[in-house]
């Protein structure tokens, strides 16, 4: 495990459920009427159980006779390196949303090995690199550690870089606390003013990044799943298949319905259409 995280000390390891009891309780809730699944985990990628891994149980939910999105949960980067056709494969399906969370922690091989993340950045940026022609529009999250014990100022320039690379849509920022029982309590401590520096530094590039991050999407046409109301009246909020936020205004339809739209305006991570 990892030399930051205690929830393997305070949980144990991870547990698969029975395929079958996933599968029927998606069909019960897809029954009640449901059009969002998330199926999520500490690390879905782990799934296997009665021989049957991530892709087979995916395959099975998506072959029942509704019309609904599913939504993978986080994926370990491990995960997109040794199983990357299964990733692929997972990403074709048509109810999947092309939405991939990937805890990738820093851009620095030194810090990743301190972390005992098994995994090259390189390797990483190989796989994007496919990921990127293969989905184009691919939405992606990840996390980032700021002030891992004895990062350096150098390592956390290639934390930088990797992110202005990668261009996630979400980031998920952390400052680095030490747990009770973890390896990395007892490494070589960085003073909390530059750990809040590095984190509100990073903040800011990934803020400025965002603002021409979704400008491909305008006057796009498609079906997008109306889920609920929006910020204003009469407007209605949704998701198209790559997870992204859509509004619609004037919309006087029903909520759980897909619907087709086109795309007239971007602001930031979030879309506004109209139907078509």
């Amino acid at each position: 495990s990892c030399t930051y995280c205690c929830v393997k000390n305070a949980r144990g390891k991870l547990n698969c459920y029975d395929p079958e009891y996933i599968i029927q309780n998606v069909e019960h809730q897809l029954k009640q009427g449901i059009k969002q699944l998330y199926l999520t985990s500490q690390d879905c990628s782990i799934y296997e159980n009665k021989g049957m891994n991530l892709l087979e149980l995916v395959e099975q939910i998506v072959n029942l006779d509704y019309e609904f999105f599913l939504r993978i949960g986080m994926i370990n980067p491990a995960f997109l390196i040794h199983n990357f056709d299964q990733l692929i494969s997972i990403f074709k399906l048509e109810k999947v949303y092309q939405f991939l969370h990937i805890p990738i922690q820093s851009g620095s091989n030194e810090v990743l090995q301190k972390m005992q993340r098994k995994y090259l950045i390189s390797d990483i940026i190989d796989k994007f690199d496919i990921l990127r022609l293969t989905f184009p529009n691919l939405t992606i999250s990840t996390d980032i550690i700021c002030g891992f014990p004895a990062e350096t100022e150098y390592d956390f320039y290639r934390t930088i870089n990797f992110i202005k690379w990668l261009r996630p849509e979400i980031l998920n920022i952390s400052k680095f606390t030490p747990r009770p029982g973890t390896k990395a309590k007892e490494m070589e401590q960085i003073e909390s003013r530059i750990i809040k520096e590095r984190s509100i530094r990073l903040s800011r590039i990934f803020r400025n990044s965002l603002k021409h991050i979704n400008d491909r999407w305008q006057d796009w046409e498609g079906e997008i799943l109306v889920l609920q109301e929006g910020k204003k009246p009469n407007q209605a909020f949704g998701r198209n298949f790559a997870y992204k936020n859509v509004f619609l205004d004037d919309y006087k339809g029903e909520l759980g319905k897909f619907v087709r739209i086109k795309i007239e305006r971007v602001d930031g991570f979030n879309l506004f259409g109209r139907l078509v």
